[in-house]
């Protein structure tokens, strides 16, 4: 973490039980962990809360691409939870594209329309 070798603590561990004395050094070490734990606790109450919040805009964001304007509550994740992955893309529906179109040779493959991302459709 601080890129301090076992003998540098060693030193600083020895200078401090000299500075503060053994009555005083183990309500030092108390205090000291405390403050780490309470840092620790608010970055990560920071982290989540952006996390959230970002999660948010992006659900915005999709709902406005999507024409919507509003994001359903049911979509967002309750305050203090732990944000979900976003939702995949809508996809058209390939069935009925496949089901309107005459049937293709048995080597042939179908292409969907929803982009280069989807595998191809083979018919068996």
């Amino acid at each position: 973490m601080f890129n301090i070798g076992p003998g540098e603590l060693m030193v600083i561990l020895l200078l401090a039980l000299i500075l503060l004395g053994p009555e005083k050094l183990p309500e030092v070490a108390r205090t000291v962990g405390k403050g780490m734990k309470e840092l620790r606790r608010a970055s990560e109450d920071l982290r989540q809360t952006v996390e959230q919040e970002l999660y948010k805009v992006d659900l915005e964001a999709d709902a406005k691409k999507e024409g919507t304007g509003r994001v359903p509550p049911s979509s967002l994740p309750p305050p203090g939870a732990e944000p979900l992955a976003a939702p995949p893309p809508p996809v058209p529906a390939v069935a009925e594209a496949t089901a309107a179109a005459p049937a293709p040779a048995a080597a042939e493959a179908v292409a969907p329309s929803a982009g280069p991302t989807a595998p191809p459709i083979q018919k068996v």
